[in-house]
């Protein structure tokens, strides 16, 4: 049995650098082409009911969204362009964003129509390979495709581990993944906003509907999510929020 378990150990490993070889190029490349992350402090919004920003300090910083959270930049009027939006694959999927509710809410209510999404980049998380932009009506610098396995290389590179997304008790929100790909691209330091654990009344700032408390819901990738937090700030990377479900993450003695 134990024989079988090493052995079954070594072909992951193998796998694992097999792969690595073979995306070495495209990792250098994606770091080569988004350099004007590197040393940058990163405001990251996520699509949470509570996005908190400081309007005074927004200037300084460099702006990262997800999915749908462009949508939120417009709405303030701030007239910010984010550098990077970073969406599941799902979202600009004909085939899958209309049967999915939260991703074809971005779609049909039009929430980044003529929204300048700044570098676009769509993350592969399951089988959604289809890729069509212009569902978004906006417009953007750039379109790049990170697959799933290039996806999960640069997840475990950040943290040196090879253990987050061999299966979907692991797999993070794109959200998280934003992170990591904020890091992996050298960024200084990354704040989050709009980010949650739990399914609230609202599961997002743009959903119409509110929830009764019943509804109250652990909310998808909250696994996976927290343990990723955890090892980022474990290893000492500068990863801030004010988002309360995250703070018991943030620090191991009380602090920020």
């Amino acid at each position: 049995m134990l024989f079988l378990c090493f052995k079954k150990m070594k072909f992951h490993n193998l796998k694992n650098n097999i792969k690595r070889i073979y995306y070495a190029k495209d990792l250098f490349l994606l770091k080569r082409k988004f350099n004007c992350l590197k040393n940058k402090n990163i405001l990251l919004i996520g699509s949470g009911p509570n996005v908190t920003l400081d309007i005074k300090h927004i200037q300084n910083l460099s702006i990262v969204c997800c999915n749908g959270s462009g949508s939120y930049l417009k709405n303030k009027n701030l007239k910010i362009n984010p550098l990077l939006t970073i969406v599941d694959n799902e979202l600009i999927d004909r085939d899958i964003v209309f049967k999915k509710n939260v991703r074809s809410q971005i779609i049909n209510n039009k929430l980044l129509k003529s929204s300048n999404l700044g570098n676009l980049i769509s993350v592969q998380s399951n089988k959604s390979k289809n890729s069509d932009p212009s569902l978004l009506e906006a417009s953007y610098d750039s379109f790049n495709y990170i697959n799933k396995n290039l996806r999960r290389l640069i997840i475990n590179k950040v943290v040196n581990t090879n253990f987050i997304e061999i299966n979907d008790q692991s797999l993070l929100s794109t959200g998280i993944f934003a992170i990591s790909l904020c890091f992996y691209l050298g960024a200084s330091s990354v704040f989050f906003t709009g980010f949650s654990l739990w399914k609230n009344k609202k599961d997002y700032f743009y959903s119409i509907k509110e929830k009764s408390d019943k509804d109250y819901l652990v909310r998808n990738h909250s696994l996976a999510d927290s343990l990723y937090i955890s090892l980022l700030k474990v290893k000492n990377y500068k990863l801030f929020t004010n988002d309360k479900d995250f703070l018991p993450l943030m620090s191991n003695w009380g602090g920020g």
